[in-house]
């Protein structure tokens, strides 16, 4: 029996992790299962037609927020011409109404609920035994008793118990191939993000997630866990995502995870790792290991969503910012991890006020990337049962977001959308990292309302409307900072000083300079015959870029840029990452006085430092 397990990832990075499950575990009984993987951005009739090629028995379809729509219409399609295949749908998307979804779609033959292993394979097996003895399921319902699976029968919808949770999870083969050799399934997953879980299930009641709707933690052993990363480490699989709900919610065995990849990878290892985490359940002894990780081994996503303890009260939250905000400044302080901080706007009690508190508290703690999301209200989920209470409007159509409470209006809903898209642009994407804090030590404004009145110089004249190239933002950030009446930049010399520092982050970017109307360039007397000189200078060269070695000076320029600045940008920025600007200090007269003299920075674009990746440059004489 042919069997093919495919789904509709939201981008080509990503791949399916429960699709995998769901072959390693039957593919012992029924070799002739194959997966195949598609994006929501592909053509549905090419899809359509690859899923029609492959001639399965039985086509099962993994569901979620972001394909449900797409995958419907590619079943309705399928059974039009195939009426003899077996449709099969799982995932969380069909997993709490399943009666809903067969009755209002006949092409859907079986609902697989929840944790599907089990189910699946005894659907399978069923299926074939049937097959064999001429049985037509609708004909004789009452043998169909697999638990977890919801079916149609004399065209009704028959949804069985639940089935109960597998306790021992080793039972289920890996994912990626036997830990003892390399995967050879890696080959499917070439350029794509590998998920991992260590374990299944969240200890917390968080009412926005679909995780609380099962009690308790279950886990993977530890020799497994270990086990199969060092087989993808070896295999060379260059990041790693594990799924686990709160990773480090049993302290010591993620400890035990965290030492094991530090001394895997070691500081010329490849992989990353990406976990979501609860900071507030970091202890001292976890905290000084992950000192010792080497930089970009570990991507920590954490989930504050909100700072209003009404808020967290209410959808059983629980974070405590006195415990929390100083474990993510003790992270952040030594830069060798890149921090992920979400925050989630539209849960009850928080008002546009209240998020804004929420923001700038999350912002003060200068994550890596600050997740601006909108509250989606998940089918299973406590607070979908509950919108009443708080008055939550949402839409009806996937992904389920709010559209307004009792305390935000859908305007202010539309302004915050505005303001993720700035944040998107000018925070997350590092692209403005030193001007960006320069204008915000330089204002009164919170970063809230700076990001706020920047949205609104966008709405106001289409720009959001429109595609951008970093030049263009480039140029946009300099018009909004000349044009804005708020910002106390009357002061000359501060302006000049912010253009500096827009000058450094744009190299930062990129090492050829266009044409830019806002870009203040400075030249030395003779400065090209300088530079060549400079670049040819063998003891120059070992001392600060000896990797040149050996390079002529023509080939090392290809390679590097030399600007020259009107202050000392390097000790101006840092003065900024350690915080040493103020809104007081930067109107002090003779403030700026230690950097006002013109420096010369030299680029490497060739060798690339820190966590952002960033060009190595360093003040140099020329």
């Amino acid at each position: 029996m042919r069997i093919l397990l495919t789904t509709l990832n939201a981008r080509f990075s990503h791949s399916s992790l429960a699709l995998r499950y769901l072959r390693s575990y039957c593919r012992p009984v029924f070799p002739e299962l194959d997966l195949v993987e598609f994006t929501i951005n592909d053509h549905l009739d090419s899809v359509f037609g690859e899923i029609y090629r492959y001639r399965a028995r039985v086509v099962g379809f993994s569901c979620y927020i972001w394909n449900i729509a797409q995958t419907l219409e590619i079943c309705g399609k399928l059974k039009k011409v195939a009426p003899e295949t077996i449709i099969v749908l799982g995932g969380p998307e069909v997993s709490f109404d399943p009666a809903e979804i067969i009755n209002a779609h006949p092409y859907v033959d079986y609902v697989v609920m929840g944790e599907g292993e089990e189910t699946f394979k005894e659907l399978l097996i069923s299926l074939e035994v049937r097959a064999n003895q001429s049985i037509i399921p609708e004909s004789n319902p009452s043998k169909f008793n697999i638990l977890g699976l919801a079916y149609r029968a004399e065209g009704q919808a028959v949804v069985n118990p639940a089935r109960p949770l597998m306790r021992n999870l080793d039972q289920i083969p890996p994912a990626y191939g036997l830990p003892e050799v390399p995967p050879a399934e890696l080959s499917e997953l070439k350029n794509r993000v590998v998920y991992y879980e260590s374990s299944r299930g969240c200890p917390f009641e968080c009412q926005y997630c679909l995780s609380s709707t099962q009690p308790g933690v279950r886990y993977f052993s530890l020799e497994r866990v270990k086990a199969e990363l060092l087989a993808l480490i070896r295999a060379g699989v260059e990041h790693i995502k594990f799924v686990d709900r709160t990773f480090n919610c049993h302290r010591e065995r993620a400890r035990e995870i965290f030492r094991f990849l530090i001394e895997e990878i070691g500081r010329d290892g490849k992989t990353s790792f990406h976990f979501e985490i609860g900071a507030s359940l970091l202890d001292e002894v976890t905290l000084d290991l992950l000192e010792t990780a080497p930089v970009g081994l570990f991507e920590f996503e954490i989930g504050i969503q909100s700072t209003n303890p009404r808020t967290l009260q209410y959808v059983k939250r629980k974070n405590d910012w006195s415990v929390l905000a100083p474990v993510v400044q003790r992270l952040t302080k030594n830069q060798n991890i890149h921090l992920h901080l979400d925050l989630i706007a539209g849960l009850p009690e928080e008002s546009y006020q209240s998020f804004r508190q929420s923001f700038n508290l999350v912002y003060a703690l200068q994550p890596h990337l600050l997740q601006l999301g909108f509250l989606k209200l998940l089918k299973g989920s406590g607070l979908r049962a509950r919108t009443d209470s708080f008055g939550c409007v949402f839409s009806d159509q996937p992904p389920y977001e709010v559209l307004s409470t009792d305390v935000l209006s859908f305007d202010e809903i539309l302004q915050l959308r505005a303001i993720e898209d700035i944040v998107e642009k000018y925070y997350n994407s590092h692209r403005f990292q030193y001007s960006l804090r320069f204008l915000l030590a330089c204002t009164s404004l919170t970063p809230f309302d700076l990001f706020q009145s920047m949205a609104l110089y966008w709405v106001k004249r289409g720009l959001h409307r429109q595609s951008h190239s970093t030049n263009s933002l480039f140029e946009i950030f300099h018009q909004y900072v000349v044009a804005s009446g708020t910002l106390c930049f009357l002061n000359k010399e501060l302006f000049s000083i912010f253009l500096e520092l827009l000058k450094f982050d744009y190299l930062l970017q990129s090492r050829g300079v266009q044409p830019l109307t806002w870009f203040p360039r400075r030249f030395l007397k003779n400065q090209k015959q300088r530079v060549h000189a400079f670049l040819g200078s063998e003891e120059k060269i070992t001392r600060l870029l000896p990797h040149f070695r050996g390079r002529s000076a023509r080939e090392i320029n290809k390679k590097v840029h030399i600007e020259v600045f009107d202050v000392d940008v390097i000790k101006l920025i840092n003065w900024l990452e350690n915080n040493q600007l103020n809104e007081f200090s930067v109107n002090q007269s003779g403030a700026f006085l230690p950097i006002l003299r013109q420096t010369t920075v030299l680029f490497d674009y060739s060798s690339l430092v820190g966590l952002l990746k960033r060009p190595f440059c360093c003040m140099i004489e020329l």
